[in-house]
This record gives C-alpha cells, sequence and structure tokens, in this order.
C-alpha cells in the first residue's frame, strides 16, 4: 500500500554535531544500505505528511538493503519518537551524545557559521535556536536537552535504540559503525580500508560553501529533479566536494583566556546534562534503552 513503509529503516537521530555526516558519508558506501541524496531529510519533525513523500527519497526497488535516514534535529523534537514509530514500527534508532561543554560549543561554532550577525555565545546558551533551512527548533538548556530526548527515544525504540558516546566514535570510527551495521542487521562491510576518516562538516571550516547553495540543496524538488537527470554517483561525487570544501581552517585570534572563558560558560550553561552524560557512559560507550530502564 502506498501509505505503508515496509522496508528496513535505520534512523541516525543525532544529536548535531556529533559526526552525523561522518556516519551518512560511510553508511553510503556500504552496499548493505539504501542511503538518499541528500542528508537531514527532517520528514517527521512535519506532522501528517504522506509516506509516499518520504518513500520518494530511497529507490523504489531496495530489495534486501536497510533505508537510511540521518536527521540530527529528530533528536531535539520531542515529537519525532512517536510519529515515527506509528509510521516505521521497525525502524531502529541510534543516538549520538557528546560530552554537553564540548557539544554547544561546537553547536554554536556551526550556527555562527551561518548567521550573518551571530549572537555571543552567552546569549546563544541563554536562548539557543538551532535553524535548518526554513524550520527551526528550540532548546532548553537549563531543564537539560538529553534526559528528555533520552527518555523519549527511549520509551519508544526500547531495544530498538542504540545510544553511542561520541567520544568513541571519534577514538575509534571503525568500532562503531562496524556497530551500527550489526544493530542495523546489514552484512559485515566495513575495514579499515575502506572507512572514510576525512573529517566531515566540521564547525571550525566556516563559510565552507554559500549559504544560497545549501538553500538551493535543501529543496525536495530541486534534490528528486536532480537525482532524475544526474547519475547517481556523480551526483554524490559533487555532493561529497561540499564536505570538504575549504580545508584551510579560518584564522582564530582569540587567545587562551577567551577560550577557558568560553569553556566556563559552556559548562555551566550544560551542568544539567553533564550529569546525564557522565551516568549515560559510566559503564560502556555503547547502550541499549532498554539498559537504561
Amino acid at each position: 500500500m502506498q501509505d505503508q513503509f515496509n522496508y528496513p529503516l535505520l534512523v541516525v537521530a543525532g544529536f548535531p554535531r556529533t559526526g552525523t555526516t561522518s556516519i551518512y558519508r560511510n553508511l553510503e558506501m556500504h552496499p548493505g544500505f539504501a542511503v538518499p541524496i541528500r542528508k537531514e531529510l527532517d520528514f517527521f519533525r512535519q506532522a501528517e505528511r504522506p509516506l509516499n513523500v518520504y518513500k520518494a527519497h530511497f529507490p523504489r526497488h531496495p530489495g534486501a538493503r536497510i533505508c537510511v535516514d540521518v536527521s540530527p534535529l529528530y533528536s531535539l523534537d520531542l515529537a519525532v519518537p512517536d510519529r515515527l514509530s506509528a509510521a516505521v514500527p521497525q525502524a531502529r534508532v541510534v543516538l549520538l551524545v557528546r560530552e554537553p561543554a564540548g557539544w554547544i560549543q561546537s553547536l554554536y561554532a556551526q550556527v555562527s557559521s551561518y548567521t550573518p550577525d551571530p549572537p555571543t555565545l552567552s546569549q546563544f546558551v541563554a536562548d539557543p535556536v538551532v535553524k535548518l533551512f526554513n524550520r527551526q527548533v528550540d532548546i532548553s538548556l537549563s531543564e537539560g536537552v538529553y534526559r528528555r530526548s533520552l527518555e523519549a527515544f527511549g520509551t519508544v525504540f526500547q531495544e530498538r535504540l542504540l545510544i553511542i558516546d561520541f567520544a568513541a566514535f571519534e577514538l575509534n570510527p571503525l568500532e562503531i559503525l562496524r556497530t551500527i551495521e550489526e544493530f542495523a542487521g546489514a552484512s559485515p562491510y566495513f575495514t579499515a580500508e575502506n572507512v572514510d576518516l576525512r573529517p566531515h562538516n566540521s564547525s571550525r571550516r566556516a563559510q565552507r560553501y554559500p549559504p544560497q547553495l545549501v538553500r538551493l540543496l535543501s529543496q525536495e524538488g530541486v534534490v528528486r529533479v536532480a537525482s532524475k537527470v544526474v547519475p547517481a554517483p556523480l551526483l554524490r561525487r559533487a555532493r561529497s566536494l561540499l564536505y570538504y570544501a575549504g580545508d584551510e581552517e579560518k584564522p582564530v585570534a582569540d587567545a587562551a583566556s577567551n577560550r577557558e572563558h568560553d569553556a566556563a560558560i559552556a559548562r555551566d550553561a550544560t551542568a544539567a546534562d553533564r550529569e546525564t552524560y557522565a551516568e549515560l557512559f559510566r559503564s560502556s560507550p555503547v547502550r541499549r534503552a532498554s539498559e537504561l530502564c
């Protein structure tokens, strides 16, 4: 039926700034996954959209392959777990969680890189707003971001939710990618020779490409038309060049004292999440939601 999504589905739900672009890039090389041309479909953040729109992002006949949706803003939207589970009950979800102070500083750097008149870090942590083209999500650091998201996703998905410490992915991406492929039910593929270890979408590389191009590539209609007239390998190659554009980092003029000042602001702002993070990965960098009950 048109209103059913009967394929296996792996959703990498974030959080933002936890290596999701790198995971997306590696999963699309895996022969066992069907990965859409565009990252961040963001489909389940919008209510009452027909599933045939979602299905159009994937090959018409994926066969035994597992469909993949990498949308990090899902992690910040507490309505997503119920919508996703109702639409695709068989979905499996991966959440990557980062040390909170480092996470909020990385998120601030990314937001600032695309904002003409960015706020200061103090202003940002007081009222964090994360925008994705014409959509945005507001978060509250004082209430804790991680706990509420983990509870929302864990309650719905339980054994079908895998929680990963971003620090473990940074330290050993191959091991974490193998963990993800096993969790998804895919055949083993990743080796030290075929994993792409290059930094993807680094917040240190501000203005990697023009915002106008980003907005253009975010349009579903544009991507759908392009995928019909341009061979998929060529389209993926052109898009991947954007990931690595601007390898030279912008000069950083701040002194060590300013960096420590920003770190202190970040630590104070994320106090609620630091306790959650420490408890979450106290015994292992990879957890199932059922272990947290």
